[in-house]
């Protein structure tokens, strides 16, 4: 009797700590790579299962384009008036990116936001960053627009927060996952100004991304609804 009392016991236990285990892959912070995530995998910048998708089934797919966009470089380039159809993110002698995005969502005012990807094309035989750059978000908190702003006149920013690194992968266009900010945006879409993404430049190389001019839909959001 007391043999098969400390069996179940052990049974119990270890059911309890699979549990515990499993849940732990589902951390919600920012990660950088492999061996950031003990219980789970780097993915689109965020632990997650080895096993789990980006979104449930069943939801939909909403891929949002940017209204307005400004492309800004400390090294000067190019004002966000004028759209250069490529940037480079990260690239020291480019120095810091901004990019800022108006986007106008589709959805109900009640609408579940299940994740968020913010999504960009990369330049098909552009030299592959040394270490892959990190990106950060941020609300843009003031009106802009890119007819008149430049690297010396941008908008108030919030607090910036890390999105993970910018891994560039053989056909496949760079995901990062937005889902907190764009939840937050939609919370706050009436007095929202946008998104700003930041890379500073510390790799020689960079990652040389698309803006949407001449090759694919340029830097969007892909938002999965429940």
């Amino acid at each position: 009797m007391v043999h098969a009392v400390k069996a179940l016991f052990s049974a119990l236990v270890g059911l309890f700590v699979l549990g515990c285990g499993s849940a732990s892959k589902e951390a919600a912070g920012p990660c950088s790579g492999t061996g950031a995530c003990p219980a789970g995998v780097c993915v689109a910048g965020r632990c997650r299962a080895a096993d789990a998708p980006p979104a449930k089934t069943g939801g939909s797919r909403v891929v949002l384009v940017p209204r307005d966009l400004a492309v800004l470089t400390a090294s000067g380039g190019e004002d966000g008036g004028t759209l250069p159809e490529t940037v480079a993110l990260g690239r020291q002698a480019t120095g810091r990116a901004v990019l800022l995005l108006r986007f106008v969502s589709t959805w109900r005012e009640d609408a579940d936001i299940e994740s968020a990807y913010f999504v960009m094309d990369t330049v098909d035989g552009a030299p592959q960053p040394e270490a892959p750059p990190v990106a950060e978000i941020a609300r843009i908190l003031s009106p802009w627009s890119s007819a008149t702003t430049s690297w010396g006149r941008q908008p108030r920013l919030g607090l910036p927060e890390s999105i993970g690194p910018l891994r560039v992968l053989p056909s496949v266009p760079l995901r990062l996952d937005v889902t907190p900010q764009v939840r937050a945006w939609a919370e706050h879409e009436r007095d929202d100004h946008g998104l700003a993404l930041l890379v500073d430049g510390s790799d020689p190389n960079g990652v040389l991304a698309s803006t949407g001019l001449t090759k694919g839909l340029g830097p969007h959001l892909e938002v999965y609804l429940r």
